[in-house]
C-alpha cells in the first residue's frame, strides 16, 4: 500500500496507520477505591425517604413492614424508591411506622385540612361528611383555601381542631 498506511483486510472496518489507535491489554490490576467506612445518608425529604430511613433504622425488612401497613413488599420498594406515593388511605398506618407525621406542620386553611385528611386517612368525601359539609365545598375550600362565609369557617375551624384531639 501506498505511503505506508495498513489497512484492515475485512472491509468495512476503520483504518489503523502502522499499528496507531491499537490499545494494548495489560494484566489485571486491582484497583482499591477509597471511601469513607460509613457514608451517612441524606435526610428524608419525601415520604418514601422516611419509610425507608425508619426501616433500616429498626434493620426491618421491606416485606416485613409491608405486612405491617397492608401492602406488598413491591409497594414498598416503589415508594422507598419515589417511584410512586402512597394513597392517603394508608397515610395512618405510615405514619405510625414512622413514629410521627413527616410533613411540615399545617399553617394554612388547606394545609390543615390536608393534613386531617393525610392524618385519618380519609378521602375528600369522607371528610366533608364527617364535617357535616358538601363535597364539592370541601374540595374547593382545601384547594383554595378560602371559605366566603364566616359561620362555615367557624364550624370548620372548630372540626378541625376537635378532631386533631382525638
Amino acid at each position: 500500500m501506498a505511503s505506508g498506511v495498513q489497512r484492515h483486510a475485512r472491509v468495512g472496518l476503520p483504518w489503523c496507520p502502522q499499528g496507531q489507535g491499537r490499545v494494548a491489554f495489560l494484566p489485571f490490576v486491582a484497583v482499591s477505591w477509597k471511601t469513607s467506612a460509613h457514608r451517612p445518608e441524606p435526610p428524608p425529604v419525601t415520604i418514601g425517604d422516611h419509610i425507608r430511613t425508619a426501616r433500616r433504622e429498626r434493620k426491618l425488612l421491606q416485606r416485613q413492614i409491608a405486612g405491617e401497613i397492608g401492602v406488598t413488599e413491591a409497594t414498598i420498594g416503589k415508594w422507598e424508591q419515589n417511584r410512586s406515593a402512597p394513597p392517603i388511605t394508608y397515610m395512618p398506618a405510615i405514619i405510625r411506622f414512622i413514629g410521627n407525621d413527616p410533613s411540615p406542620i399545617p399553617s394554612t386553611l388547606s394545609e390543615r385540612m390536608r393534613a386531617f385528611r393525610r392524618r385519618f386517612g380519609l378521602s375528600i368525601e369522607q371528610a366533608a361528611r364527617q364535617a357535616g359539609v358538601n363535597e364539592s365545598s370541601w374540595s374547593e375550600w382545601e384547594r383554595t383555601g378560602l371559605i366566603p362565609w364566616k359561620r362555615y369557617r367557624t364550624l370548620l375551624d372548630e372540626f378541625l381542631l376537635h378532631a386533631g384531639q382525638g
